[in-house]
């Protein structure tokens, strides 16, 4: 049986991906919802730590949902 070896999906879109963190989902939700973003497209709760990620969108985009 041979094997090849698998390259995460986020490794071949590092740039489009933005990352929030926080001790708890909520603090995570509410930091990512200051800067704009909803509907995170992963998320992963490791002990105290909750990481959301989310497909960047433009700076036009994100400026317009924070007025």
């Amino acid at each position: 049986m041979t094997t090849r070896p698998v390259t995460p999906l986020v490794d071949d879109q590092i740039g489009e991906i933005e990352e929030f963190a926080g001790k708890n989902i909520r603090q995570a939700v509410e930091l990512a919802s200051r800067h704009g973003y909803r509907n995170p497209i992963f998320t992963n709760i490791c002990g105290d730590l909750c990481i959301l990620r989310f497909r960047r969108q433009e700076k036009e985009a994100i400026h317009e949902r924070a007025v």
